[in-house]
């Protein structure tokens, strides 16, 4: 039976999610079934952003012709280090039999990047303890917490403003350069600024009378953009286009009709991952016409926003519309630390006591979000070298606010 046994990280907070300038706290929990020499317990934390991704060289005439060129990009917020346990008068110490508590406390700097995970690039915040052992190797363990920079949609006025697209799409067949005939579309949202939890919809109009096009799918997709920036071997770019989600509608249609589609906002990180340099997200909406026959389709694209505070106004109609279902939702102060209580909600009588501090000066009504991970899932945050020594993989997923703004959302 080994002497170390359930080495862990505890964080005060359970969810584990934290504002940049806050105070993270916790401790170091582990057991031991024999007394123990060590030089030293102590705590490491960072915050790191980092690329890498990997092609093929485009010199043929090298001798590394076909290998795969590495790049990569990092860059570093923070580092803490702080020792719970050493001896001042000798090069070790002993631990006796039985569990071990050791306290720990640091500040976030301010202006942190939010988390984010991904299989070419991340954001990512870790504590790591480490029981330093003379002439062996050290025993390790690591957590991860998710840092939520606040994204408020409010600061950008035009993200209120919706989407009025009308245009005259005329038909051309595939390898054939003639345009054939028309069709009147109108396409139209509320708003360009979204929160997790909330619904993007769009109302399309269209009408053509030509009777050999036929129209057999209408679609929306929601669409996540990726920039990662490298600084190694020399500065380059990479893009990846993933679809987040979809709605569809089918023909047959009249020549003259109308449809809405939507799609709900899940965990989602903020656009554009402020304070980060070596990574950026964009989101958009795909608009598509699917058409019968060897003619091009018709695509629209629109560019949209995911913040983590809803626009004001977008509370307000969501609030309104139906009760809210409180069943779920975390503590308030388990990520704003409000100091006042929030009552249950009720549709006709409506009252909010505190709200996040960064939209505490609107005057609509509003609830604390409940926290989801990310909907993209989870990754390893162990690095090679421990995994292989330890056996032990770690992974985490940031959590992200999903409001829940009606029950009849779909």
């Amino acid at each position: 039976m080994p002497k170390l046994q359930e080495f862990q990280i505890r964080l005060d907070r359970s969810s584990g999610i934290y504002l940049p300038g806050e105070e993270v706290t916790g401790k170091v929990i582990f057991k031991l079934t024999a007394p123990k020499r060590i030089k030293e317990l102590r705590i490491e934390s960072q915050g790191e952003s980092k690329v890498h991704w990997t092609k093929h060289r485009q010199i043929k005439s090298s001798a590394h012709a076909g290998d795969r060129e590495h790049f990569k990009g990092e860059e570093r917020y923070y580092t803490v280090a702080s020792r719970l346990l050493y001896s001042e008068d000798a090069e070790t110490t002993t631990l006796e039999v039985g569990n071990h508590i050791y306290y720990f406390s640091f500040q976030l700097p301010k202006n942190l990047p939010c988390s984010f995970e991904h299989r070419t690039g991340y954001v990512r915040y870790t504590i790591k303890a480490i029981i330093d052992r003379p002439w062996k190797f050290n025993h390790k363990t690591i957590t991860a917490f998710t840092v939520l920079a606040p994204y408020d949609l409010n600061k950008k006025p035009f993200l209120a403003l919706g989407f009025d697209d009308e245009f005259v799409h005329k038909f051309t067949m595939i390898n054939v350069f003639s345009k054939g005939p028309e069709m009147n579309v109108h396409v139209q949202n509320e708003i360009r600024g979204y929160v997790p939890g909330q619904v993007i919809e769009m109302f399309v109009k269209f009408n053509h009378e030509t009777v050999n096009v036929e129209l057999t799918k209408i679609k929306m997709e929601l669409v996540k953009e990726l920039e990662f920036i490298s600084t190694s071997p020399r500065a380059s770019k990479r893009i990846e286009t993933e679809i987040i989600s979809k709605d569809r509608k089918l023909g047959p249609f009249f020549k003259k009709d109308d449809v809405s589609l939507k799609i709900l906002v899940p965990a989602l990180p903020p656009s554009h991952l402020e304070n980060c340099n070596i990574i950026n997200i964009e989101y958009k909406i795909v608009f598509t016409i699917c058409v019968s026959g060897l003619h091009f389709n018709v695509t629209r694209k629109y560019p949209i926003e995911i913040g983590t505070v809803p626009l004001h106004h977008s509370v307000f109609d969501g609030w309104t519309a139906s009760r809210v279902d409180m069943s779920s939702a975390p503590p308030f102060e388990a990520v704003y630390q409000s100091s006042s209580e929030i009552s249950s909600p009720n549709a006709d009588d409506f009252t909010v006591t505190d709200v996040p501090p960064y939209v505490k000066n609107t005057t609509q009504p509003m609830l604390p979000p409940t926290y989801e991970e990310c909907v993209f899932g989870k990754n390893n945050i162990t690095d090679e070298v421990e995994s292989s020594r330890h056996g032990v993989s770690i992974q985490f997923a940031p959590r992200y606010p999903v409001y829940r703004f009606s029950l009849s959302q779909p």
